[in-house]
């Protein structure tokens, strides 16, 4: 009965009153009150669609990827200016108009690493460089003594290419007979650093510390055989680390201004 309380005394014209209509703008207003963050979330999530697939798609594609095991990290300034000089080796193998090369750095065997965090990295590099191994991201390893006893102990038996250019035997293990010192490499040897903060070492010290460090290359294997573009990459790389071999320069491709 307090619906009929309320409505005492109420005129015909108060309980049947009509509720005017909204105006188009009114209604547009309501309407974006409404719905006015669920269009945000749409607009954000397109953008960052977008600025995912223009990263992808604008990443600049390296024609040349080599595997950098080392038991301490060394300056990325360093690494960049290694790359650029490597580069001068190489050749444009996806014809984009540009040469590039990349570490793929691995930081393995540090026997000085006791702390949860060295041992988080570890792990980290660990599986990058075994995913390298599988892909054949990396033909050619550059790599010093901790490194490189770190990881013949993953199961290596065979897979590097003897100095003489034959295939290690799939049992083998005579590891010191793939390698190569960085200074028996002419490119590498004659290889001096620009970028060291002289206040910390100069490119001396540096040259001295690179020094230490040796050069393998990878055998071929059925996965990149039956790989056609595999095998073109693998071919490649054998012809870039003879180039290193004999220090010879290419001829790097005009880059010219978009």
């Amino acid at each position: 009965m307090a619906r009929e309380r309320y409505l005492v005394g109420a005129g015909e014209e108060s309980i049947h009153q009509e509720v005017a209509p909204l105006t188009k703008s009114a209604q547009r207003k309501n309407w974006w009150y409404y719905h006015k963050f669920i269009i945000l979330g749409i607009v954000i999530a397109a953008l960052a669609v977008f600025s995912f697939i223009y990263s992808i798609v604008s990443q600049v594609k390296p024609d040349y990827q080599i595997a950098f095991l080392t038991s301490y990290s060394l300056p990325d300034e360093l690494m960049d200016e290694m790359e650029g000089y490597i580069a001068e080796y190489c050749d444009d193998r996806n014809d984009d108009g540009q040469v590039v090369v990349t570490l793929n750095t691995y930081v393995l065997g540090n026997p000085s690493s006791s702390s949860s965090e060295d041992a988080t990295a570890l792990q980290a590099s660990v599986a990058r460089f075994t995913a390298d191994c599988t892909t054949a991201e990396s033909i050619i390893f550059i790599h010093d003594e901790d490194s490189f006893n770190y990881i013949s102990q993953m199961g290596m038996e065979g897979f590097f290419l003897y100095n003489t250019g034959e295939a290690m035997p799939e049992d083998a293990t005579d590891f010191e007979n793939v390698m190569r010192n960085w200074s028996d490499i002419p490119a590498f040897a004659e290889f001096t650093p620009t970028s060291v903060d002289s206040e910390v070492a100069s490119a001396e010290d540096v040259k001295t510390i690179l020094e230490r460090y040796r050069i393998s290359v990878r055998s071929n294997s059925p996965s990149i055989e039956k790989d056609e573009k595999l095998t073109a990459y693998y071919e490649d790389s054998l012809k870039l680390f003879q180039r290193l071999k004999d220090n010879t320069r290419l001829e790097q491709p005009v880059q010219t201004e978009g």
